[in-house]
């Protein structure tokens, strides 16, 4: 069995700020968090979609996919490529990089 976290994370000029936080394991169940911002993330086998809705025109900017294999050893992380999120109004524009 293997213990997965994926993290949507916000770049700002200095920190990686965490928007989102999931832990999977090879059940590949769908979980929901947040306040302001909501996030669902979607797993399946080779991929997790994650559904934000909340955003405002602030939360323009820079946001990267991480994933950490916890389980099993040894301990691995990887960072998908960032995607410039444009929210103006009630559009919200992608722009991957």
């Amino acid at each position: 069995m293997e213990e997965i976290h994926f993290s949507l994370l916000k770049k700002t000029d200095k920190h990686a700020l965490e928007i989102c936080v999931f832990s999977f394991n090879t059940m590949y169940e769908p979980a929901a968090i947040g306040d302001s911002i909501t996030c669902l993330g979607i797993p399946s086998p080779h991929n997790v979609t994650f559904n934000i809705s909340g955003l405002q025109e602030k939360d323009t900017g820079l946001y990267i996919c991480k994933m950490e294999v916890m389980y099993p050893p040894p301990y691995r992380a990887t960072e998908g490529n960032a995607t410039f999120v444009y929210i103006s109004g009630k559009c919200i524009f992608f722009c991957f990089s």
